[in-house]
Parts: C-alpha cells; structure tokens; sequence
C-alpha cells in the first residue's frame, strides 16, 4: 500500500514544472523574436561595411588611374620638349589638349634648368605649394614625378595639389614640367553622381584637414565610414 504523504509530495514537487515548462518556452520564443532582428541587422550592416570598403577601393583606383593618365600624358610631353622643343603654336596647341583631356588641370608649367618660365597654360594658383623645394629635391634624386602637399584649400576654395616633374637631356637636367590639379574637379570627374546620392567623400591631408569632398546628400551620409590612406 503506498503512503499518501509520499504522493502528495510527489504531486506538490511535480507541480511547479507544469507551468514552469509553458514559462520557459514563451521565454525562448520572445528571445528568438528579439534575436532574429538585431542578427539582420547586424547582417546588414556588415554588409554595408564591406560594400563601403570595396567602393573606397574602387575610388582609390579610379583616382589613381586618373592621375596616371595625367602622368603619362606629362611624360610624353617633357621626353618631346627635351629631344625636339616644337614651335610656341604647336607647344600651346598640345598643353590645350593636356587641359581638354584632364578638366581636373588648372595650370602647366614649364621650366628650364635655372627655374625660368619656358611656357605657361592656365591660371596660377594663390599661392605656392608647401614644402614644394623638397619636393623638387626629392624628385631630381629619384628622376621621377612627385606630388606636393595638398594647398590653398578654406572654406571657399577647394584645395590644389603640383605635380613636379624633373627632365633630363643625356642624364643632365634639363628644366621640369609642373602641373596643378584642383581636388575638387578631380573628385566631381572621377566619383559618379549615384555613388555621391549615397555616400560622402572627402581628401584629407596629413593633418586630417579636408581639401576636397564629394557630396551630394543621401541616407548613407555619417553612417558607415571607412578611411584609406592615399599618397
């Protein structure tokens, strides 16, 4: 015979599981409704992220590529101004068609030997560029193009850069072709309008000053940022 003190136990131990069960199954239903939104989210946004950083490096090239075109265009120029300088009509012709090809140019320069001005196209700039006789020095010594430091940029004008090029006739300098980009054309003819819908661009210097930037206002502005260096 059993005991009935033993059943009721049993009964009274066995009660609580019979609503604690239906408690913890609504508990892990409610989490489920809460996790599977913030785990899109989450989803979503690294998506953006990554997104965000394929179209940085997407612009990075383009203004690379944009640049190097430039560069190449300038080479060219300077190997045929050293071998066989043309006539002034013929000299102005090809640096228009250097400022039809690149509407980011605003100025080319050609020097001789001792800093004289040889040939000029465009408007000069403000100013000089900062630190523009280390970059002279620097470039002579590699025998290769190099840029300055971004400049002139306020809260009116957009900032410049001088691309200096040395030349050289038979290994003896020959004088240097110097051209000034404005940054901001250059964002306006590289970044697309649809990407600017969505995204804000800006240059920065080393300072982390911007010098130019591309905007036009979209829902992505102040939300995903991601900076890559570019020199």
């Amino acid at each position: 015979m059993k005991n009935p003190f033993s059943l009721r136990r049993r009964a009274s131990l066995a009660r609580p599981w019979r609503w604690l069960v239906p408690v913890l199954l609504v508990l892990l239903f409610l989490a489920v409704l809460f996790w599977l939104p913030w785990q899109a989210r989450q989803m979503e946004s690294n998506e953006r992220q990554e997104q965000l950083i394929a179209d940085t490096l997407w612009v990075e090239q383009t203004l690379r590529f944009e640049l190097a075109r430039s560069e190449e265009a300038l080479a060219t120029l300077g190997a045929d101004l050293v071998a066989n300088p043309p006539a002034p009509a013929v000299l102005q012709a090809r640096l228009q068609q250097l400022f039809k090809n690149g509407p980011e140019l605003r100025r080319v320069l050609w020097q001789g030997p001792r800093g004289e001005v040889l040939a000029h196209q465009g408007i000069d700039p403000a100013g000089p560029a900062p630190g523009l006789d280390e970059t002279e020095e620097m470039a002579r010594l590699m025998r290769a193009g190099r840029y300055t430091e971004p400049y002139g940029a306020s809260l009116h004008l957009p900032g410049l850069v001088d691309y200096y090029l040395p030349l050289y006739r038979n290994g003896t300098y020959a004088g240097s072709l110097v051209a000034t980009y404005s940054l901001k054309t250059l964002l306006n003819e590289t970044v697309p309008w649809w990407f600017a819908q969505d995204n804000a661009l800006s240059l920065l210097d080393r300072n982390d000053q911007p010098v130019a930037a591309r905007a036009d206002g979209g829902p992505g502005r102040g939300v995903y940022t991601h900076r890559r260096a570019l020199d």
